[in-house]
């Protein structure tokens, strides 16, 4: 079974996205990533974005 996580964003390398504790992320699969947009991440890969109002409502919950 996967997990997903949430990430923001708060860097951007090349095909790696970084947050806040220095974690990265691939970004393969992923188009026109910004700094501050959240991503669903499954074994260190950008699957999706998942809109601001959403991604709050899903950290207050976790």
């Amino acid at each position: 079974m996967c997990l997903a996580k949430l990430f923001k964003v708060k860097s951007i390398e090349s095909k790696w996205a970084f947050d806040e504790n220095n974690k990265k992320v691939k970004l393969n699969l992923m188009k026109d990533v910004k700094v501050g947009d959240y991503l669903l991440v499954l074994s260190d890969i950008a699957v999706d974005k998942v809109p601001v109002r959403q991604a709050k409502s899903m950290r207050q919950i976790i």
